[in-house]
């Protein structure tokens, strides 16, 4: 797992998890795909209805994993596992290449819930 805060000018300062499948199952080694927990009290997150799962979500992530920092990403323990819920999304390929992008460009977005399974620090 690596992760960063979204910064910058257009940054939403959501974290931006870049996850692998452990045991991927006729794929490649090295298949990642991105998770995205919003920033609580952003705009579309604070008006949804998941939004306490979405803040419960990050808030399980930064306890177990710490807050990522803005920028480079934290590179988290190679045996770090976890179970995490979300929202499939369709991520339109962004000009510049996005840290963990999935082939397909799908991604987890917003997380819904977050357990951690093996420590990830």
């Amino acid at each position: 797992m690596k992760a960063k805060i979204e910064g910058g000018t257009d940054g939403d300062e959501d974290i931006h998890l870049v996850v692998a499948d452990a045991h991927p199952v006729g794929q490649p080694d090295g298949q990642t795909m991105i998770a995205e927990f919003p920033k609580a009290g952003c705009a579309p997150e604070s008006g949804s209805a998941k939004a306490a799962q979405m803040d419960k979500a990050r808030a399980a992530f930064v306890a177990a994993c710490g807050m990522p920092p803005t920028g480079a990403p934290h590179v988290y323990l190679p045996t770090a596992t976890a179970t995490i819920t979300g929202v499939g999304f369709f991520d339109l390929k962004h000009p510049t290449p996005q840290l963990g992008r999935a082939p397909h460009d799908r991604e987890l977005h917003p997380i819904l819930k977050f357990v951690i399974t093996s420590a990830c620090r």
